[in-house]
């Protein structure tokens, strides 16, 4: 065969090799194709991620906020606006009424500060807006906080008193019942909201010590182990009381009223009282002139130590038995004997 003839079907090696260069740009294109692929696929991921995060941190504030909400529609009374007051009662009672306020409302973590902030008024405002402006030098934001807890422990440091617990040991140390016993709890109990870290021995022994003589004898015999214990042991001693009382005036005023035939000049003790009798019996002079001879020691004139008459102004027997008219009853007449000598 002549290679002449046949030489259009022959290949040259240069035409059987393909270019070196043309075969590095297409891997490259490829490479690079899937490498931004990839990259895409990682950026969606990331995303994903995220997102299924904050979902799930959504799904737990949403459980804290709404648990054991009642499933009717309440509409709760706005909490009182906040003045700045220096008081750690004011502060965490405030604290506590926004608190319940926003759980019944609904509200999430960070709309609890915003409502919350709504309230501030006077010294309080100033100090909001003095967070506000002022600036984290490392995150260049504000640093007013956003989280409620953060909130709550930046209020508290501002408002409440340094000196908290040192004054409120002293109040304790100085508090005793004057009145009933539920004020001198309320009293209590607001002083110990200063001192939470007191031991409940030592809170126990204080409440007991500032109670007067009787109900500390009463709750002392009941060897509290808790201050609520305590509490109940001191009510039950004032309920007791007053039931007592309760049960016994009646019969005083039965007594007063001389009901049952017995004369209404006696209490339950057997001592005469002040009120005016009727008929013969005793008058507020007569009781007077029993009590005469306690200063027979003293001196009084020439009849010290003789009963004197407030009826004729005599000596030796007391207005009832006086043998003069009384003086404004024209009905009474004298009575027949012998004045008598005590």
């Amino acid at each position: 065969m002549n290679p002449i003839h046949h030489q259009g079907n022959y290949r040259t090696p240069r035409q059987e090799i393909p270019d070196s260069d043309e075969e590095t740009s297409v891997d490259i294109i490829v490479n690079q194709g899937m490498a931004d692929q990839q990259a895409i696929i990682q950026v969606i991921l990331e995303q994903l991620r995220n997102q299924q995060e904050e979902l799930i941190l959504l799904r737990r504030e949403t459980q804290a906020t709404h648990s054991g909400l009642p499933a009717s529609n309440i509409k709760p009374v706005k909490p009182d606006v906040f003045r700045g007051e220096r008081s750690t009662g004011a502060v965490e009672a405030w604290l506590h009424t926004v608190e319940k306020y926003c759980e019944l409302t609904r509200l999430n973590d960070q709309e609890r500060v915003l409502f919350a902030t709504t309230l501030l008024r006077d010294s309080a405002a100033t100090w909001w807006r003095h967070l506000e402006r002022s600036i984290d030098e490392n995150t260049g934001e504000s640093e007013a906080p956003k989280d409620w807890t953060d909130f709550k422990d930046l209020f508290r440091k501002e408002f409440r008193p340094s000196n908290a617990t040192q004054m409120a040991r002293q109040r304790l140390e100085k508090l005793r019942q004057h009145n009933s016993i539920r004020d001198y709890i309320i009293k209590f109990r607001n002083i110990m909201l200063d001192l939470p870290d007191m031991f409940e021995e030592d809170a126990i022994h204080q409440f007991i010590q500032g109670l007067q003589y009787e109900p500390r004898l009463q709750v002392f015999l009941k060897a509290p182990t808790s201050l609520k214990s305590a509490y109940s042991a001191a009510e039950a001693y004032e309920a007791a009381v007053e039931c007592a009382r309760g049960v016994r005036d009646p019969f005083i005023n039965n007594q007063r009223h001389g009901q049952n035939g017995h004369p209404d000049n006696f209490n339950s003790q057997g001592n005469t009282h002040m009120t005016r009798p009727t008929g013969d019996g005793p008058t507020p002079m007569d009781l007077d002139a029993l009590y005469t001879n306690r200063r027979s020691n003293r001196g009084f004139g020439k009849h010290s130590g003789t009963i004197q008459c407030h009826n004729c102004q005599g000596y030796g027997h007391i207005a009832r038995q006086c043998p003069s008219p009384r003086r404004g009853d024209k009905n009474v007449q004298p009575l027949k004997g012998k004045a008598w000598r005590v």
